[in-house]
């Protein structure tokens, strides 16, 4: 063996399944390879089954050496992150997988799979295999670990043994697989996640401990399990190996058939990667319009970000950029409108009350009436502080800011948080709820401490936004205060959730080191405290309060916009066409207005909505019309943000639990423009 320089992607893929669980999408293409690098996972995988699918052939072993290594090859070095190759059964035998290794490496793979079935071999869900003999398939291994030229070029054995000689039979495999030198171990067709915990159990009992692999494919003998469960089970490496190209088939097969029926693509548009969004992944510059020297200008391989005629594209305050993916919430202008995790908002706020909404949220499904009683149980059990944060909130100067009396109250209860040192995925939902429930007495009593009001504490028999209510104004019981908490109950759920704002964002970046969840929702409320991103209902409050009726309101408004100044509650950064909350919540403080006998706040409002729309074209966005009911509710102005955080807390939690389920760490790069590299010059010669 002749030993050549460590790969960084041999190196990095060591690294990586020795220090966490990971999820591994299959790339079937360069282009697919290049998707999965941007959008945030740390290894790919290039599996023989989907480029036989790819090439029209069935997966039984008809991929020669030359076609893997041409194929996975072009895959491996259209990115950065490392790729690991399926090898099927190593192409004969030792002398071939010999062979296979070095054109492995030297096509920039990072590692390589070998299964022990014999070469006329099957897809591993399939019934009908048949193994090779341990002694051949650990002489293969042994050949594979000695052709390396890169030490760190990591040896995965696959066993197929569960359904041909049973479960036993395969850890016995797979113990003598690591003997031989193999680098990591993958199971293959285990059936229950009992077999799987079993199967790391047997392996550690004998002193095994090479990270292990489990294929999380489709419609096999596996049972569905998340990245999370395989973590807990054991496992570093979770594949999914055919995943993206099932899912590309189906779309395709769609279209196609819609465009025979309507003979048109176009209600296919809002599905399809645009063009300028294609360009972007190739890293394609101008659109092809741009020449260098008769040549298509390509941003240089690894290049962080896009080329644009020799500048990196930038988008001052990530204006228009896809910063992550999530599950919780789409944000669209369309029809689609906003959705919490599929559900329309405008069903979640008519029709559900704001526990539904953080249980959804929370658990990923809405709550059964079980479940919903259970979950609110919890939210009363939960809503105690500690001693030494009432001490706290007592000795707070009566000037401080409510906001920062909030941000440092989570810091400390994360200190005392009977999950403080669990950042599991259960733990982190158990301090969601705790949160949850201690966040709106937290602003009460700190605001009734500062104002020398009496102490009082959420009631058993009401709900979340009618202890709230309570909480901060003493009103329950009354016809007007279960009006005025249904309507805060629906302003709750309007502001729960709202993708990647900016302190959403900024507990994702800083839960993406994974800290705990008290430190990443503290980042949240830091941020949520800048009057560029919170305060704006207390601002149109204060803005009510000065027009002062309906007829100054016009004037008013008029004589503001002549000196250029800002009207607050409208215009939004990602929403250019209206917020579709603001028609829901615009309703419900008309209603209460009604209910309240004191419309003046609702006309004032409608009357500057008006003239917004008449002279700028600008519709309110939710904070607008949010004032207007709180206002009604005599909500203390000073707590309309802490408010929105017993809200938005939610949301918060929701995200950082989603970062860290399958987290990478946010880095991103920042454009130079300083001066250019100059020499140092000594202290005793500086003018």
């Amino acid at each position: 063996m002749v030993e050549r320089k460590r790969s960084p992607k041999t190196s990095r893929l060591r690294e990586l399944l020795a220090t966490r669980t990971l999820a591994i999408p299959g790339a079937f293409n360069a282009l697919v390879a290049m998707q999965i690098e941007r959008a945030g996972y740390e290894i790919a995988y290039v599996s023989g089954a989907a480029i036989s699918a790819c090439r029209g052939m069935p997966d039984i072993g008809l991929l020669t050496l030359s076609d893997m290594a041409s194929e996975a090859g072009r895959i491996a070095r259209s990115v950065s992150i490392p790729t690991i190759v399926d090898a099927d059964t190593g192409y004969g035998g030792t002398l071939s997988i010999a062979e296979a290794v070095w054109a492995f490496e030297e096509s920039e793979l990072a590692g390589m799979q070998i299964e022990d079935q014999e070469t006329a071999k099957k897809c591993g869900h399939l019934s009908g295999k048949s193994l090779v003999p341990v002694e051949e398939m650990t002489a293969k291994i042994k050949a594979a670990v000695h052709a390396k030229r890169d030490p760190d070029f990591m040896i995965i054995a696959r066993t197929d043994a569960r359904s041909v000689e049973g479960l036993e039979a395969a850890v016995q495999r797979a113990a003598a697989y690591a003997e031989a030198g193999a680098d990591a171990l993958f199971p293959e067709a285990l059936e229950s996640a009992v077999e799987f915990r079993t199967f790391v159990r047997e392996l550690t009992e004998r002193g095994i401990t090479v990270p292990l692999i489990a294929n999380m494919t489709e419609f096999g003998k596996t049972p569905l399990l998340s990245v999370a469960e395989f973590e807990r089970l054991g496992y570093r490496g979770v594949l999914f190996p055919v995943t993206g190209l099932r899912t590309a088939l189906q779309a395709v097969e769609r279209l196609l058939a819609e465009l025979k029926l309507f003979g048109s693509q176009k209600d296919w548009l809002h599905r399809m990667m645009t063009r300028r969004e294609l360009y972007s992944l190739l890293r394609y510059t101008d659109a092809g319009e741009h020449r260098e020297g008769g040549r298509m200008s390509i941003a240089m391989k690894g290049s962080l970000v896009d080329e644009v005629k020799g500048r990196p594209a930038y988008s001052p305050g990530l204006e228009g950029v896809i910063a992550g993916e999530s599950a919780l919430c789409l944000v669209d202008e369309g029809e689609a409108g906003l959705l919490y995790r599929g559900y329309p908002i405008r069903d979640l706020a008519e029709d559900g009350t704001f526990e539904e909404v953080a249980y959804l949220l929370l658990f990923g499904h809405l709550p059964n009436r079980l479940e919903l009683a259970d979950f609110s149980a919890q939210l009363i059990h939960h809503a105690v502080l500690p001693h030494f944060l009432e001490v706290f909130l007592g000795a707070v100067p009566s000037g401080s800011h409510p906001m920062d009396m909030v941000r440092t109250g989570v810091s400390l209860l994360g200190m005392v948080d009977p999950d403080a040192a669990d950042n599991s995925h259960e733990a982190n939902v158990r301090k969601s709820v705790r949160l949850l429930a201690q966040i709106p007495l937290m602003i009460a009593t700190s605001y009734r401490f500062v104002s020398g009001k009496p102490l009082v504490r959420p009631q058993g028999d009401l709900t979340f936004a009618e202890n709230l209510l309570y909480l901060l104004t003493d009103r329950r019981g009354s016809d007007e205060a279960k009006a005025m908490a249904h309507v805060l109950d629906v302003s709750l759920t309007l502001y729960a959730e709202h993708e990647f704002n900016a302190s959403t964002f900024a507990a994702r970046v800083t839960a993406s080191t994974m800290t705990d969840l008290h430190s990443a929702v503290t980042s949240a409320i830091g941020t949520l405290k800048g009057p560029l991103h919170g305060g704006a209902n207390e601002a149109v409050a204060e803005m009510f309060l000065g027009i002062g009726s309906r007829e100054q309101a016009e004037a008013w408004v008029r004589e503001a916009l002549r000196q250029k100044q800002r009207i607050m509650g409208f215009g939004h950064r990602v929403l250019k066409k209206g917020d579709s909350r603001s028609a829901i919540i615009q309703r419900h403080a008309e209603s209460l207005s009604w209910i309240c006998g004191d419309r003046r706040w609702y006309e004032i409002a409608t009357a500057v909505d008006q003239v917004m729309e008449q002279e700028k074209g600008l519709r309110p966005n939710l904070d607008f019309y949010t004032a207007v009911a709180y206002l009604l509710m005599e909500i203390p102005r000073t707590l309309y943000t802490p408010v929105f955080i017993c809200s938005r807390i939610t949301g918060w939690c929701a995200h950082v639990i989603e970062q860290q389920d399958r987290n990478r760490l946010m880095r991103p790069r920042a454009l130079y423009t300083g001066p250019p590299k100059r020499e140092y010059v000594p202290l005793d010669r500086r003018t």
